[in-house]
C-alpha cells in the first residue's frame, strides 16, 4: 500500500509539473543583438550562440540593433573591403536560415559611414544588399530609403516592435528630410508617430528599438576610469599604453561635456532622449532596446526598462550603478519573452568559451 501511495504521489507531481510548464509556455520571443559587425577568427560566435541556444520557431523574432559592419558600413562594389563586409553581414543574417523565425536589421552610426559624409549612400547600399541581393524571405532591413521610421511591426496579438533610425536624428550630413517621400521628415513628426503607435498599443508589450540607448552606464554614458586619464589611447586600441597624464585628462573631460554626438551628454543626443521619453509618457509595458555600447545592460528608470544589448562582437567597460539591474562587459545577447500567462521576462546570455544565461528577470505582466 505504501509503495502504491508513493507511485500515486510521484504521478501527481509529474502531472502538476507538466501543467505548470504548459501554463508558462512562450508565445512570443524577441532576440536583441547589437553591434555585431565584426568576425572573430572568421566566425560569428554570438550569431552561432543564438542558433545553438534559442528556439528559432515562428514565435521568435531576431533584431540586429545597428553597427552591422565595422567601421564604415558597406562600401561600394569594387572597394577592397567590399567582399569582406558582405561576409560579415552574411554571417549575421544566416542566423535564422531554414527556420520560421524573422530577422530585422536596423542601421547604426558605423553603418552611416561612421556618421560621416556619404553615410546616406552607405545605408542605402546596405538596405539594397539585404533586401534585394541575398534573397532571404525572412530577413528585412528597416527603415527603408534612409528614412527615420518609425516602422511598426505587430508580433502576434501581444507585442509590437517599433523600429527607428536614431543615427538619422544625430546625423549632421545629408539625410532624407522634407520632400524626400519619407512618412516622417522631421524630428517632431517622428516622435509624434512613435507616441501614436505606443498609445494605440496600450496593453501590449511595446519594444522601441534603435541603435542608440536612452540610458547607459558605459563609455557613451560617461563612464571613465583613472586609466583613461593616464592612458587615453587605450580607448582607441587596447594595447596603446602610452602615458599622457594631464593631456590625457582632456579626453574624458571633453567626452563628459558632450563633444561627440555619439555620447548621451551631447545636446542633440539629450534632446532625442527627452523627446522619446516624452513620447512614451506614463504608458506601461514600453521597453527601450538598443546597442551602441559594447556591453549588456538592464537599467530601470522609474517604471521604465532600458535594455542595452551591444555585445554582438566586442566588449567595453560598464559600471553597475543604482539604476543597474544587470551590467557586464561581455559579448552576448538578450532575449525578451512573453508567456501565455502574459508574464514578460528578459534574459541575458554571455558568449565566450561557453554560452551562459547569466541573468533573468520578470519585468511585468501584460
Amino acid at each position: 500500500m505504501m509503495k502504491k501511495n508513493t507511485i500515486l504521489v510521484i504521478l501527481f507531481l509529474i502531472i502538476q509539473l507538466a501543467g505548470s510548464a504548459q501554463s508558462d509556455s512562450i508565445i512570443r520571443r524577441i532576440v536583441l543583438i547589437g553591434d555585431a559587425g565584426k568576425l572573430t577568427d572568421g566566425r560569428h560566435p554570438v550569431a552561432e550562440a543564438v542558433r545553438k541556444t534559442i528556439p528559432l520557431n515562428k514565435q521568435t523574432t531576431i533584431v540586429y540593433l545597428g553597427d552591422n559592419i565595422y567601421d564604415e558600413g558597406l562600401p561600394e562594389p569594387g572597394h577592397h573591403f567590399y567582399n569582406e563586409a558582405k561576409i560579415i553581414l552574411n554571417s549575421q543574417l544566416a542566423v535564422a536560415d531554414s527556420t520560421e523565425s524573422l530577422v530585422y536589421i536596423i542601421p547604426g552610426n558605423h553603418d552611416w559611414n561612421d556618421a560621416h559624409k556619404g553615410g546616406l549612400e552607405a545605408i542605402m547600399r546596405q538596405q539594397q544588399y539585404v533586401d534585394d541581393s541575398i534573397h532571404k524571405s525572412n530577413v528585412k532591413f528597416y527603415p527603408e530609403k534612409g528614412c527615420p521610421g518609425p516602422v511598426e511591426l505587430p508580433l502576434g496579438s501581444d507585442a509590437v516592435l517599433v523600429l527607428f533610425d536614431s543615427q538619422w536624428w544625430l546625423h549632421s550630413d545629408e539625410k532624407p528630410g522634407e520632400g524626400s517621400g519619407c512618412s516622417c521628415t522631421t524630428k517632431e513628426a517622428l516622435t509624434n508617430k512613435i507616441r501614436e503607435i505606443i498609445t494605440k498599443n496600450t496593453g501590449k508589450l511595446v519594444v522601441v528599438a534603435s541603435h542608440h540607448p536612452l540610458k547607459s552606464n558605459g563609455i557613451h554614458g560617461g563612464y571613465f576610469t583613472l586609466k583613461q586619464h593616464i592612458f587615453p589611447l587605450t580607448d582607441i586600441k587596447k594595447g596603446l599604453y602610452i602615458p599622457l597624464p594631464v593631456i590625457g585628462s582632456l579626453y574624458p573631460l571633453l567626452r563628459s561635456m558632450g563633444i561627440s554626438k555619439q555620447d548621451l551628454k551631447n545636446r542633440t543626443y539629450k534632446k532625442m532622449v527627452s523627446e522619446l521619453e516624452s513620447a512614451a509618457g506614463s504608458f506601461p509595458n514600453v521597453v527601450f532596446a538598443a546597442g551602441h555600447e559594447h556591453s549588456l545592460q538592464l537599467i530601470k528608470d522609474g517604471s521604465r526598462y532600458n535594455i542595452v544589448s551591444g555585445g554582438g562582437c566586442k566588449s567595453t567597460r560598464v559600471k553597475k550603478k543604482k539604476n543597474s539591474l544587470y551590467a557586464v562587459n561581455s559579448p552576448g545577447f538578450s532575449v525578451l519573452e512573453i508567456s501565455n500567462t502574459k508574464w514578460v521576462t528578459v534574459s541575458f546570455y554571455t558568449v565566450g568559451e561557453s554560452i551562459q544565461k547569466t541573468y533573468s528577470n520578470t519585468l511585468f505582466r501584460l
